[in-house]
Formats: structure tokens, sequence, C-alpha cells
């Protein structure tokens, strides 16, 4: 029964265990940038990536992409309106969505430093991060706290 349980948990561990960006559906975001593939349930299957993406999340079933401080709002990979973050951020790399508080949450590794920014571009709050350098985000609503993957020592944490 222990093994089990054991292997349970692993396997729940392994879609948040990759270096990458979900949303909460768990679809793989990748939010690289660079023409990624499409994840199954990806309404804009290939898309170039002309902005210089950083980081990306779905919001209601669209994307979104974050360049330059810099929320771009997608549909069928065209710009259907954008959001600039005010005070710009230094460097800003990885987006995620909090459902629950409708904020979205954007990573600066160059301050090591969580951000969440209203849909006006406001930023709300700020708090630094466990570890140096996050890049990837994402909003767990099951557990109300943001999962941070970190490129500079290559760790997945979590934050509420």
């Amino acid at each position: 029964m222990k093994l089990a349980t054991v292997f349970i948990a692993l396997l729940l561990l392994l879609p948040v265990g990759a270096l990458a960006n979900y949303d909460e559906a768990g679809i793989d975001l990748n939010g690289t940038g660079n023409d990624n593939p499409a994840e199954p349930g990806d309404p804009c299957g290939t898309c170039p990536d002309p902005w210089g993406t950083t980081g990306s999340t779905f919001v209601d079933g669209d994307l979104w992409v974050l360049a330059n401080n810099v929320i771009y709002h997608l549909q069928d990979c065209s710009v259907v309106g954008s959001i600039a973050i005010s005070p710009p951020l230094g460097n800003s790399w990885g987006l995620g969505y909090d459902s629950t508080r409708d904020l979205f949450i954007v990573a600066d590794p160059g301050a090591d430093v969580l951000t969440t920014v209203d849909m006006s571009g406001a930023r709300q709050n700020t708090w630094p991060t466990p570890t140096p350098g996050p890049v990837g985000l994402a909003y767990d609503p099951a557990r109300d706290l943001y999962w941070i993957s970190d490129w500079m020592v290559d760790a997945l944490s979590s934050m509420n």
C-alpha cells in the first residue's frame, strides 16, 4: 500500500516537474516563444513570434503572451489587444494567470521577484522568489499557490 501511494504521488508531480509553463488545464505552454509547436488544445497552433515572447498563458481559452513589458492578447495568432505593464519591470520573463484574483503573474529574473499585474497593466504586489532566476510561472487554483520554474538552480518551487 505504501509503495502504491508513493507511485501515485510521483505521477501527480510529473506534469509540473518539467521546466515549462503550464496553464490551469495542465497544457504545456512552452513559454519560450520562437514558434513553439502546438500542444493538444492550443487554439493558436504554431504561431510565428514577432513579439520576442518570454512567457505565455491562457485566460478563458485565449492565448496571452509577454514581451518587453507588454502582455499581448492573441486570437488565431493575431493580436486583438495589449496591456503595458506600468511601471515597467526591469526584466519581464514568465507569465501566468491567477484566475482567483484575475491577475497576471510576471517574473523578473534580474531582480528575483514575482509581480502581479491587473488587467489595466498596473502592478499590484511584488514578492521575492524562493530561488534566483525565475522564468516560468503557473497558478494552481486547487492549492491557491504559484509554481515557479527557475533556470539558475534548475528548480521548481511554489509560493502562496
